[in-house]
């Protein structure tokens, strides 16, 4: 009756390591965000969903500008960031000590359904073309410089 219940400890001490070491499935790419803009001041909004909890990073590859939010408790998340028609845009977000892969899109001026905007569709929000994926409260950070 001892040999069995060693046993079936090392048993059950082997499958937790082995758990323990099996690979975690990588955070998917974030989705394309919705972007409005770009305003008088030079800047656009940029909202989408993602984890709850995450931190949600974009940087203007044309200009090097960075700027971020914390997604709140529902996960949706709106911030600004300084960019113009045709810069093309990176954004992604750190979960639990990893970070997704990211997703470029190009600041068009056009929403997703090709209006401009300001146009009919969605009161004018939302501008953006294709995207590539690549490689608690909502604070918000801006800064500038490359990731």
């Amino acid at each position: 009756m001892i040999a069995l219940t060693r046993r079936a400890c090392w048993s059950l001490l082997g499958a937790v390591l082995l758990g323990c070491l099996s690979p975690t499935l990588p955070l998917p790419p974030p989705t394309r965000p919705t972007v409005e803009g770009p305003d008088s001041f030079g800047q656009v909004v940029l909202s989408g969903q993602v984890e709850p909890g995450a931190q949600v990073i974009a940087e203007n590859l044309h200009t090097g500008d960075i700027a971020g939010q914390r997604a709140p408790g529902d996960g949706r998340y709106r911030f600004k960031i300084r960019a113009a028609l045709g810069d093309q845009m990176s954004i992604y977000y750190r979960f639990a000590l990893e970070d997704s892969p990211s997703t470029e899109f190009l600041i068009t001026g056009r929403n997703a359904e090709g209006f401009p905007n300001g146009g009919a569709a969605n009161g004018g929000a939302g501008g953006q073309a294709a995207a590539t994926t690549g490689g608690a409260s909502g604070g918000t950070v801006t800064g500038s410089g490359g990731l």
